[in-house]
C-alpha cells in the first residue's frame, strides 16, 4: 500500500515536471521567433500599433525619406 502511494507521488511530480517542460519550451521558441524577426533586416516591427504590425522595407507607403 506504501508502495502505490509513492508511485503516485512520483506520477504526479513527473507529470507536472513535463508540463512545465513544455510551457518553458513553448516560451523559449517565441522568443527565439521574436529574436530572428527583430534580426531580419527586411522587416521593421512598429510596436506603436496594438499587437504591432510588420512593415517590409521596401514598402514605400511606410520608409521616410
Amino acid at each position: 500500500m506504501l508502495s502505490i502511494g509513492f508511485n503516485l507521488v512520483q506520477y504526479e511530480e513527473i507529470k507536472s515536471l513535463k508540463q512545465e517542460k513544455i510551457m518553458y519550451r513553448i516560451f523559449f521558441e517565441y522568443l527565439y521567433l521574436k529574436l530572428e524577426t527583430l534580426q531580419n533586416k527586411d522587416f521593421v516591427y512598429n510596436n506603436n500599433t496594438f499587437g504591432g504590425e510588420m512593415y517590409r522595407l521596401d514598402n514605400e507607403d511606410y520608409v521616410s525619406k
